[in-house]
């Protein structure tokens, strides 16, 4: 348990750091006037430091913990036969999840001009915007799963416990107030305890990154800001079926 929050604590202590360099840095260059010698605009310096910021924070967080052997980027217990197939269905089972997350947003309330403009934004830079959501889930999962996840495994006897520990903290950034808010984060809980299980089955972190990843860059790309009342009804019922085929794939580990 002392070392599960140790490693917690190491992770935002890095993130903070990174967030206070971003915030120095975006000030510097504003202040000087620095942008336009790099040919950047003002209104983009924001953007630039949070990318800049974002890939060192990525690199520099998984070598520590990888180096250290904190976490750990195997495959851990899952044959190469059925990779495929584990990370097949964990991509359309997190798509489903999404899509169904997404469209329970927009029966409650309508996007906000922000939201439109965000997802325009990502939709603009598909390469960017795939590499960045990589670069994301590989920090966090090889944080959060290899390294908090295993250890509180080890300390505690309820193995469920571990899971919905590591599954609250990792959604907490999606609580807001009302109604929206509240479902956004149980959405973003379910997500965690999933991936939580997949690492638990497989003690490896690729299941739970392609699927993540997959799921959110075809819902930023293809589904637009109105979501077809037929793919939520689909998704409630890709859901348990995909997740019953995973367990079937992963039973025998």
């Amino acid at each position: 348990m002392g070392k599960a929050l140790l490693y917690f604590m190491l992770f935002v202590c890095i993130t903070l750091l990174m967030i206070g360099c971003g915030m120095l840095l975006a000030g510097f260059i504003v202040g000087q006037g620095l942008y336009d010698c790099v040919g950047i605009a003002r209104n983009e310096v924001v953007i630039f430091v949070v990318m800049l910021m974002g890939v060192l924070w990525s690199l520099g967080t998984c070598w520590l913990f990888v180096h250290n052997r904190f976490g750990s980027f195997s495959w851990g217990n899952l044959d190469a036969s059925r990779r495929f197939s584990v990370v097949a269905l964990s991509a359309v089972l997190f798509i489903a999840v999404d899509v169904l997350a997404f469209w329970c947003h927009h029966l409650l309330a309508p996007f906000s001009d922000e939201y439109t403009q965000l997802m325009s934004l990502y939709r603009s830079h598909p390469i960017i915007t795939l590499l960045t959501l990589v670069m994301m889930y590989v920090t966090v999962q090889t944080v959060f799963l290899s390294s908090i996840l295993r250890q509180l495994l080890s300390s505690l006897r309820h193995h469920w416990v571990a899971l919905m520990i590591v599954a609250v903290a990792v959604a907490l950034p999606n609580l807001q107030e009302g109604a929206v808010g509240m479902v956004m984060f149980l959405f973003a809980v379910a997500s965690g305890l999933i991936e939580g299980w997949l690492y638990l089955r497989t003690r490896s972190i690729w299941p739970a990154v392609v699927g993540p990843v997959v799921g959110d860059y075809v819902l930023w790309m293809a589904l637009g800001n109105t979501p077809w009342r037929w793919m939520g009804v689909a998704s409630m019922v890709m859901i348990p079926l995909v997740l019953w085929l995973l367990h079937r794939q992963l039973v025998r580990d």
